[in-house]
């Protein structure tokens, strides 16, 4: 018989592989708050086009009262016609400002709930400086590292559960993968197509708190590529990985999984199914992104 151990693992307790993406995910929807600003435009010209088809309707008695001066009335209608468009340019120009880095978080809050399904999903997410860490939770896991004090989510609740097969040998218990499930399902909830719009709409943000960094050589795109990369790489092993108890830390036995970067750990730590979902969304991504 199996008995379920459950321990606290520091690392175990850090921000899930579903944040991994969920941060790739982050940097797309957090553009979410200038869709509104892409859909907006388009509805305000409306009104503007029916003044303008007005205007030219008005001119045409008077051209037939200038009868004896037939150039001026060619020269006329063609000056209303330009003088509207810098107006609707100027327009769509203001309502593509992005918002300050500093002042971005409850913009982005609430703009990322309008292109999920599954809004209520969102508690994970740590509202309070959220493009910065973001782009400090990607480069550090672009490296293999993680930030767990940057993560943009919260880690998910309860601890680490492991149930033992043998003496000090067990595997990760399938209770553990449903910690992981939520993160997974925030991250389905999004379609590819829109998320890549977002993103290289709100890239400028990302990019200033990149800089924040200190990489002038580098961008941030460059690092959400290291991040799929990552991500797609890793295989998960043919059979359950077995762990070993050190203290009050689970290793695994094999000796070149516990050698992986302590991201590449976390990725098989999500288990099986999680892990070929989050790559599934990744790939999609990746595509739509033409990385």
């Amino acid at each position: 018989m199996s008995t379920e151990q459950q321990q606290n693992e520091p690392e175990q307790q850090s921000a899930p592989v579903g944040i991994i993406v969920f941060i790739i995910v982050l940097v797309i929807i957090g553009a979410a708050y200038y869709m509104l600003y892409i859909d907006n435009p388009t509805s305000r010209p409306q009104p503007e086009i029916v003044d303008l088809k007005d205007e030219k309707l008005q001119p045409e008695p008077k051209i037939q009262e200038l009868d004896e001066i037939e150039v001026q009335p060619v020269e006329e209608p063609s000056e209303p016609v330009p003088t509207p468009e810098p107006q609707v340019e100027a327009e769509n120009s203001e309502s593509n400002v992005l918002p300050e880095l500093d002042n971005s978080d409850e913009l982005t809050v609430s703009l990322i709930r309008e292109v999920t399904t599954t809004p209520e999903l969102l508690d994970v997410l740590v509202p309070s400086d959220i493009i910065r860490r973001t782009v400090v939770f990607a480069d550090n896991f672009s490296r293999g590292d993680l930030a767990l004090r940057d993560a943009p989510v919260y880690p998910p609740e309860g601890k680490f559960q492991a149930s033992q097969i043998k003496e000090n040998e067990f595997v990760i218990s399938p209770e553990n993968y449903a910690r992981y499930t939520g993160y997974i399902e925030l991250l389905n909830s999004f379609e590819p197509e829109d998320l890549t719009t977002i993103y290289q709409q709100l890239l400028p943000l990302f990019e200033e708190a990149y800089q924040e960094l200190g990489y002038p050589e580098r961008n941030f795109e460059d690092v959400t590529e290291e991040v799929f990369a990552r991500i797609l790489a890793i295989e998960y092993p043919l059979e359950s990985p077995v762990l070993k108890q050190l203290d009050v830390v689970y290793k695994f036995e094999d000796e070149a999984l516990e050698s992986l970067t302590d991201a590449d750990k976390l990725l098989l730590r999500m288990g099986e199914e999680n892990l070929l979902q989050l790559q599934s969304a990744v790939l999609q991504l990746k595509n739509s992104l033409n990385l």
